[in-house]
């Protein structure tokens, strides 16, 4: 059995109106066509629109057109950066940020210009780029860069005064990071 509400509904024979329909004045119409929404296969129409090729016009500006131009020409030039400074960059970037990370110790211990540090980052760095870029060029670079490295770590190990510097520690650590 209807509600008392339903009741009353059907014997006036006024429609439900929804409450957004009723703020903006609008009738309510009912449920949507369902064929107003049947939708069409076009993929071969894109397909075609895809292989067609077009062409911009290749007129060239007159000289008067070009002094009027307030941007006459923009030349862009390649920044060729050393793949050993941004391998250090990504080490710093993501292990060494200027706040807190597990390597921030790196910032200071840099300033020594120890040359086992320099190649195990270098080494690190490397290799991370060369997983990321999944380049065997790079991951060449890096197993070179990690052979200077342990030479220069146990060079520093062999050495009483460098032994048990913070540095060659640092370089250790890096080079277990670079096994892992």
């Amino acid at each position: 059995m209807p509600s008392h509400g339903l009741q009353r509904q059907a014997k006036s024979g006024v429609r439900s109106v929804s409450r957004s329909q009723a703020q903006a004045g609008r009738e309510c119409t009912g449920y949507r066509d369902v064929t107003a929404l049947r939708l069409e296969d076009q993929s071969n129409q894109v397909v075609n629109k895809s292989r067609i090729i077009v062409r911009p016009p290749t007129r060239t500006p007159s000289r008067a057109s070009r002094r009027n131009s307030p941007v006459t020409s923009l030349t862009l030039h390649r920044v060729d950066i050393p793949v050993t400074d941004r391998a250090l960059a990504f080490i710093y970037w993501h292990y060494a940020p200027d706040i807190c990370g597990q390597l921030v110790f790196l910032h200071a211990l840099q300033a020594e210009n120890a040359p086992a540090l320099t190649a195990s980052i270098h080494a690190v760095g490397l290799a991370a780029l060369a997983n990321i870029h999944r380049s065997s060029q790079l991951m060449l670079e890096a197993r070179e860069e990690y052979g200077c490295a342990l030479v220069a770590t146990n060079a520093a190990l062999q050495d009483p005064s460098r032994r048990s510097a913070d540095s060659t520690l640092a370089a250790v650590v890096l080079l277990g990071m670079y096994e892992v």
